[in-house]
């Protein structure tokens, strides 16, 4: 999101950026991918050919249920959530899976709060940025330590 604006005051005072960790890119991830289904149905279509029919159909299972996956890694490859502050507002926008949130809060009227948020049989940390009625909830793919640097910064940037 870029803020192309002429008055000095909305010129973002602080901007911060969570992402999903990436160990490779969404083209690579559906290449690597792509060419394992091929040779698993490569290998299968042999099979078949030499009488193991049902091992194209089990091959068949595999690679869809491959497919699924990454199609999934590759919806969520993107997500991110971007908090910028400018001289009256705070402004946080998630992507995720393509669907985009955004939420407005006066400046004035922020809180934050580190919540514990149920995950599986653990507890994670998430940030709760909280302003007149509106809570929101950041650092759902995020590691510890980010959370609390996006606190300590933002309190900072709140203060000043």
């Amino acid at each position: 999101m870029s803020l192309e604006t002429t008055d000095a005051l909305e010129k973002p005072v602080f901007s911060f950026v969570l992402k999903r960790p990436l160990s490779s890119s969404p083209k690579l991830l559906l290449g690597v991918m792509g060419s394992l289904s091929l040779v698993c149905l490569s290998i299968a279509i042999a099979m078949a050919f030499m009488g193991a029919a049902w091992v194209l159909v089990f091959a068949v299972i595999d690679v869809l249920a491959l497919l699924a996956a990454v199609t999934w890694c590759v919806r969520h490859a993107m997500d991110k959530e971007r908090v910028e502050l400018t001289a009256n507002t705070l402004s946080i926008e998630r992507r995720l899976a393509g669907r985009t949130e955004q939420w407005i809060m006066q400046r004035f009227y922020v809180r934050l709060s580190v919540v514990q948020v149920p995950f599986g049989p653990f507890e994670s940390p998430r940030l709760q940025v909280s302003a007149q009625n509106q809570h929101v909830v950041l650092g759902g793919f995020c590691h510890t330590s980010a959370i609390r640097q996006l606190e300590r910064q933002l309190k900072q940037a709140l203060v000043k």
